[in-house]
């Protein structure tokens, strides 16, 4: 049942989203309009300022932003804080009577705020508008509020709600894992290497190299190229020896054989410095993977299942090798994430 109406005819969703670029966000943001759609007793539409034309994906359209024209009495759904372009278009939509709703998806964190410290300053009016401006600052969960900075900013006027998650993907799951002579465990995101913290599955294999050969415990980690990342770790595989311990491959495009992937692995690792919640982390948590993820994440462990690990400090990288093998023969891991409700994001954003 859709809500009744309100003052608000439209709601515009704004992200850099990209056809060719099989994304959290791309998938997130759709998932969103999707949700919104079958609720919202007016117009949904997706915008995006990374294409130059009209894409469909979820069953959304996506629209180039400079194609769609703005109006007054429309409710703005933004991410991308460091995107001018997005904050033109903010402006445009706030000075048109729009009301915004930012979603910092990780980009007011503390760890994040710091890196980049001289570029976070220069942009900071910026950021100042963003959070003074918007009528509700959206956080994918309560631990990244907790993690975030400059809370004097929006503090009264901060909400919850996870992403949502394409359920008709993962009905039926059949996780009877095929035989196979190692415990694998699989990365999925991009290449983008101090963010995701794959320097620190670099460091952690080169050190417990002896340990994890001797167990069979081999890391496939597959992603889209950023900024040579992918040629990066490749080289540092080289040069240290690990190739039988780390195996990188290209981004997965077919939500098919990401199913397969995730069904036919051991373990979904994450181990990111700062996030929003990684959308890739919770798809594999409702494919009842176990996990392995950082306290970034922004995941409590009382959310996630027996058999996952969730690492604190390094007593427990310490321990992750013995850790992998005690839980390898868990199948199922039944996690207990909070799932998105369109009514009460509706109800708190209008």
């Amino acid at each position: 049942m859709k809500q009744s109406k309100s003052k608000f005819h439209e709601i515009v969703i704004l992200a850099p989203i990209s056809e060719n670029k099989i994304s959290g966000p791309l998938f997130s943001n759709t998932l969103l309009a999707k949700e919104l759609s079958d609720k919202f007793n007016g117009k949904i539409q997706l915008i995006s300022t990374k294409t130059k034309k009209e894409f469909c994906f979820n069953s959304i359209n996506v629209q180039p932003a400079n194609k769609v024209k703005i109006t007054r009495n429309t409710i703005l759904i933004f991410t991308g804080l460091y995107d001018i372009s997005i904050f033109k278009l903010a402006l445009k939509y706030k000075c048109k009577g729009g009301q915004l709703i930012f979603s910092p998806r990780g980009n007011i964190t503390k760890k994040s705020l710091l890196k980049s410290i001289h570029k976070k300053i220069l942009y900071f009016p910026i950021i100042y508008f963003v959070l003074k401006y918007s009528k509700k600052i959206h956080f994918l969960s309560e631990l990244e509020f907790e993690n975030s900075a400059l809370k004097w900013l929006y503090k009264s006027k901060a909400i919850s709600h996870p992403n949502p998650i394409l359920f008709s993907e993962i009905k039926n799951i059949d996780r009877t894992l095929q035989p196979r002579d190692e415990i694998k465990c699989i990365f999925i995101g991009r290449y983008d290497i101090h963010h995701k913290g794959l320097d620190l599955l670099l460091k952690f294999v080169q050190k417990n190299l002896s340990s994890l050969k001797k167990h069979k415990i081999v890391f496939y980690l597959y992603g889209s190229n950023y900024r040579k990342g992918k040629e990066q770790l490749s080289k540092v595989i080289i040069t240290k020896s690990l190739q039988d311990r780390i195996k990188l491959h290209d981004s997965i495009t077919s939500p098919k054989v990401k199913n397969s992937v995730i069904l036919n692995s051991d373990y979904f690792v994450h181990f990111s410095r700062y996030e929003g919640v990684p959308q890739s982390v919770i798809e594999a948590m409702n494919y009842k993977s176990k996990v392995i993820i950082t306290t970034h994440c922004n995941i409590t462990s009382q959310e996630l299942g027996k058999g996952s690990i969730l690492i604190r400090d390094n007593k427990d990288w310490n321990n992750l090798v013995s850790n992998i093998i005690a839980n390898k023969d868990i199948l199922e891991c039944n996690h207990n994430l909070k799932t998105f409700s369109p009514d009460s994001f509706l109800k708190e954003i209008q």
